[in-house]
Parts: C-alpha cells; structure tokens; sequence
C-alpha cells in the first residue's frame, strides 16, 4: 500500500532540495528504493507542502441524472475533492442538486453513483 505524499529535504553541493514523495510500499522500511517523487524541486517548504496536501486529497466522482420538467433526462458527472464519502455526498447535495432545483427547470435530481478516483488519474 502507498502512502502519503510528504516534503523531502536532500542537500547536495551546499544547496537544499526539497521535494514530494510517497513510500511505494508502507509495509517496507522507508528508503530511495521504496519512494516514488514528483518530478521538480521547490523553493520553500510550503510551496512543497501545498502539493503534497492536494494529493493526499481523495477525489469523487460524483454521477447524477436530472429529470427536466418537460420529462426529458441528462446524465453528468462532477469530481469532488474530499476525505470521506459522506462528504463528498454532502458537497454534492449543496454544490449540484440543490442550486439545480432552486432554478426551477428540474422535476428532480438523482445521484446514483459515487465512487473513489485513484490519485494517479490527475
């Protein structure tokens, strides 16, 4: 199992790397032979942290129909960043159905499928 993505910090010739790695295997002693980086280096730590927290994040692919007054149905789909399930149906509920329905042109708006994107997708 992989795990998460983290800041490196490496020094070569006087000069600090900082990168962004996972452990390919969480199971196994962590060292360069069981680490996959992103590519590039970065100026500061945040800068490196930022992209570590963004992988980390889970991201959902939310499938929805809408069913229009006049009796016709689209099918969409959206991605949603989040860390649980719940939540990202919670999202999806304020940030798809909800304003949908408000505009008065759906008879309704199902969600029927929800399901984890693996990270290597983005």
């Amino acid at each position: 199992m992989k795990g998460k993505w983290k800041v490196s910090h490496n020094y070569a010739g006087g000069e600090k790397l900082i990168q962004v790695y996972r452990q390919l295997d969480v199971t196994e002693p962590d060292h360069a032979g069981n680490r996959e980086y992103k590519p590039g280096f970065f100026e500061t730590d945040e800068e490196a942290q930022a992209l570590a927290d963004s992988l980390n994040t889970k991201h959902w692919k939310i499938s929805y129909s809408m069913l229009y007054r006049n009796g016709s149905v689209q099918e969409a789909e959206a991605t949603i960043a989040a860390d649980t399930i719940d939540q990202a149906l919670k999202m999806a509920q304020l940030n798809i159905t909800k304003p949908m329905l408000q505009t008065g042109a759906y008879e309704d708006v199902v969600i029927w499928d929800v399901a984890i994107m693996e990270d290597d997708v983005f």
